[in-house]
């Protein structure tokens, strides 16, 4: 090697173009991955992230906990182990529970009263547990309109007294 200082400037020339290609072009540096000076900001995002993955893991454990609740409550329901007033009221104050959810159920399922919407949800749990028994399904939906005729006509007794 007889002029090494060439190799060195050679590679002082390339590490400054690069420098200025990547001060000209950021995206350029993110894209190769080249942009080390913001390690510690990706490093925050990381644990964000697995924060927000942790948090969604929670909320998706207790869904799946209210739907396995509801739907053991309509397998009684179904079995006539539950009376339908129970079973409403379970609901309902699962429902309650948190704003958004009870605001969901007025939604998708319309009825004068939370009541209503209430029992038109149980009706819904029930038909899908039922749905590969069709005349099973036409009786007991049958049942359960009868159970909530004598349901909301006790309540319009309670509220009379």
């Amino acid at each position: 090697m007889r002029h090494p200082w060439r190799i060195a400037l050679v590679v002082v020339v390339l590490l400054v173009l690069a420098a200025g290609a990547s001060m000209a072009y950021p995206a350029w540096a993110a894209d190769a991955g080249l942009d080390f000076w913001n390690l510690p900001t990706l490093e925050d995002e990381v644990v964000d992230e697995a924060r927000l993955g942790e948090k969604l893991d929670q909320k998706s454990d207790v869904i799946q906990r209210s739907v396995n609740y509801r739907m053991a409550l309509a397998e009684e329901l179904i079995d006539n182990r539950a009376p339908l007033s129970e079973v409403i009221a379970e609901y309902l104050a699962l429902n309650q529970s948190d704003p958004a959810r009870m605001a969901a159920v007025r939604q998708f399922f319309h009825g004068a009263t939370d009541e209503d919407s209430t029992y038109l949800q149980v009706r819904s749990f029930v038909r899908g547990e039922l749905n590969r028994q069709p005349a099973r399904c036409a009786a007991i939906l049958a049942r359960l309109e009868r159970d909530f005729q004598r349901y909301r006509s006790g309540q319009v007794l309670e509220q009379i007294h």
